[in-house]
């Protein structure tokens, strides 16, 4: 607990000394006073003071002197200087060696007290100041709670009048909030205090992590920690939090009511705040130092380990990192002949339709020799290893009746040890993985457990890498079919709009037909000459026009993805099927929006779904109709064509039919056209709807994203 505030009085004058000590009554502070100048030199060696009212005029030494030497050894001294007998000289003086203020002689009561009270207050604040500064720097030097706790309370007990004062953890683990250290505590066994069902001060500090100041603890009853303080009657809780989590408390008590200023509670905040931050920092010290103890009793066990993992790590990524499989099986064998330091490895695989093993790879000087060398699937103990599902180790392979002598006969080398382990995916054996001669003596059982695990790893490589081969197959298989099926609609387009087409083509031909009849049967003049031969001109590019329409939309997708302009797309379609339209009666209606984004697409396929649409639509419409299309941007930035026809819809039982293939209610349809349509929509990152109504028309939206800039 603090001690009140003394003052030191140096007077030569009894009655001046008796004066001062009257004035300061009020302030109810510790007063003591002395007309000799070595007495008050003596007292303030011996003492603690907060303050000093020093007259200059001492008969028995200079008082200025006093000053100095107060100066010097006790600096934290706040003084007044008193006299009768100021100039400004004297004033300037005192100031200069460290006097707080001066007070000229005759004064007022309240002139002295206010002084007074003004440098105890000054020296409060240097004092907190300075013990804020003595923590820091002790908590920083300090890695151990118990001796953060110690400096905290250490410091209130300076800095702050108090009855107890103590500071408290919180264990997570119990849900409690558990006392490290306390001053003048009431119980001297450790308190645990239950968060979840327990009031007061300090634990609904921990909960909220508010700072709680209770003035009057007899008026505000479910207060207090915990301990039983009938004659506290103040209480202050600080949290002490770090990264928005509070790991404990501050707790204060005094036996007077309001005994803590605002300033006393921002001065034990800013404490509790440097408190966090340097018991989040001793923990998580002699947690690494209890890890870095652990990790030594156990330095050379993990180390061995780490270096397996290591290279079975390095494995195991080496393999999974490709799907080619000559590649991986390359890989496998030099990872496995570096992790076991074997002479040679190699992996057999199994060919089911021989009943044969066949070495797909091997990391031996004789490896050329032999890859692609066969051996029966029962012979050897690769062959035993295979049919069991078991791994093997041979310390003598020329004792084991199992060795299959042959292929030492084709390398030229001499087996003495050896490691087989089967390749198994999903049940399935697909092979053995060997491992021959380990540098400097046999294989041991350690080894034999490395390899099985190198041989998961290589067994589900192996096989991925051959269903990536057979699906690449399948895909190119599939992408043919798919690019087949376009053509065959593109064809069937064509030859729907076959009679439209030989119209279109026979009247240009008919047109020119007859200019040349007049030119060949009539003498004509030049300009009547020059008049038909650039009629039959203009027919012929309008027939040449027409033709490259044709064979364009006709010849087989280039399907290479570049911008791709919407409506000119729409425009291409309407052009080549323009007779047809005419010849079943079909009105267009454009609503096509101008300056609309590009779309990644393969032009000709994109064309080719905006033909189908038509096409089917004028299907829809055999009394004629009319046919809406339009374009425009959506609202998360991609673009619509909508085709709207005026036919007779979609039946109802028919909806969730339409995209399939080989679906059509057309008596000469194929059934493809749609399904053609909705894959090619797709593939180019887009999605194809509809709506329809019977007997009010269908709505096709394509939806394309746009391309971005």
């Amino acid at each position: 607990m603090a001690n009140p505030n003394r003052i030191l009085i140096l007077d030569d004058n009894a009655d001046m000394c008796d004066l001062l000590v009257e004035c300061l009554r009020p302030l109810r502070y510790d007063v003591t006073s002395t007309t000799s100048g070595p007495h008050a030199l003596a007292l303030i060696e011996t003492e603690r003071f907060e303050a000093a009212i020093l007259d200059l005029l001492l008969p028995d030494i200079d008082g200025m002197e006093v000053l100095r030497r107060i100066r010097k050894r006790r600096p934290e001294i706040e003084i007044i200087v008193l006299t009768a007998y100021a100039t400004l000289e004297t004033a300037v003086e005192a100031m200069r060696l460290g006097a707080y203020d001066y007070v000229t002689k005759p004064f007022h009561a309240g002139m002295i007290r206010s002084t007074v009270t003004r440098a105890i207050e000054k020296h409060h604040m240097a004092t907190r100041l300075t013990a804020i500064y003595n923590l820091s720097r002790e908590m920083v030097l300090s890695l151990d709670v118990v001796q953060v706790a110690k400096a905290v309370l250490d410091i209130v007990e300076q800095v702050l009048e108090f009855e107890t004062c103590s500071l408290h953890l919180v264990d997570r683990r119990r849900n409690e909030l558990c006392r490290v250290m306390a001053r003048n505590p009431r119980q001297k066994k450790a308190l645990r205090l239950p968060l979840n069902n327990q009031e007061g001060t300090a634990v609904t500090a921990a909960r909220s992590g508010q700072v709680i100041y209770v003035p009057d603890t007899w008026e505000s009853p479910g207060h207090g920690e915990g301990e039983g303080s009938p004659t506290s009657r103040s209480e202050l809780a600080v949290p002490l939090e770090t990264s928005e989590r509070v790991i404990g408390v501050l707790h204060v008590e005094s036996a007077d009511t309001d005994a803590f200023s605002q300033s006393d509670v921002k001065l034990i905040s800013t404490l509790a705040a440097q408190a966090a931050v340097a018991i989040e920092n001793a923990r998580l010290y002699e947690q690494a130092q209890q890890e870095i103890a652990e990790r030594k009793r156990a330095e050379e066990e993990v180390k061995r380990r780490n270096r397996e993992l290591a290279a079975l790590n390095k494995t195991g990524w080496a393999i999974t990192s490709s799907l080619d499989l000559d590649e991986v099986l390359t890989v496998a064998m030099a990872e496995a002949r570096t992790t076991l330091d074997a002479e040679a490895a190699s992996v057999l695989l199994y060919e089911g339709p021989t009943h044969e093993l066949v070495f797909a790879a091997s990391a031996s000087p004789e490896s050329e020799i032999l890859v692609g060398t066969r051996m029966p699937a029962t012979a050897g103990i690769a062959g035993w290893a295979l049919e069991k599902a078991q791994p093997v180790l041979v310390r003598d392979v020329q004792c084991d009746p199992r060795f299959y002598t042959d292929i030492d006969d084709l390398t030229g080398m001499t087996t003495r040890s050896l490691l087989a382990v089967p390749l198994v995916c999903k049940g399935k054996r697909i092979g053995v993985i060997e491992a021959i001669n380990r540098s400097g003596r046999a294989f041991d059982e350690h080894d034999l457990d490395l390899l099985t695990t190198l041989a998961g790893s290589a067994a589900i490589a192996i096989e991925n890498a051959r269903l990536y081969e057979a699906e690449r197959e399948q895909r190119k298989l599939l992408e043919q079919s798919q690019a087949q099926l376009v053509q065959s609609e593109k064809l069937a387009a064509t030859g729907r709009m076959a009679a439209s087409l030989a119209h279109e083509i026979n009247n240009p031909l008919q047109a020119i037909h007859n200019s040349l009849q007049l030119m060949l049967s009539f003498p004509l003049e030049p300009d009547e000459q020059q008049e038909y031969l650039q009629m039959a001109n203009d027919e012929v590019k309008q027939l040449m026009g027409m033709i490259t329409r044709t064979l364009d939309f006709a010849r087989r997708p280039l399907q290479t993805a570049e911008p791709t302009n919407v409506n000119s797309g729409i425009e291409k379609v309407l052009a080549l099927a323009n007779k047809y339209l005419q010849h079943r009666h079909i009105a267009i209606q454009r609503d096509l929006t101008s300056g609309l984004p590009t779309v990644l697409a393969a032009p000709d396929e994109l064309e080719q779904v905006f033909l189908n649409l038509v096409l089917n639509a004028v299907d829809a419409m055999p009394e004629g109709g009319t046919l809406h299309i339009s374009s425009h941007m959506t609202q998360d930035g991609g673009l619509a064509v909508s085709f709207a026809d005026t036919g007779h819809g979609i039946a109802p039982e028919h909806a969730d039919h339409v995209f399939e293939p080989f679906f059509s209610t057309k008596e000469t349809g194929t059934g493809l056209g749609l399904s053609v349509s909705y894959n090619v929509v797709q593939r180019h990152g887009g999605e194809i709807s509809f709506q329809s109504k019977p007997d009010e028309g269908a709505t096709f939206t394509v939806w394309l994203p746009a391309l971005e800039e």
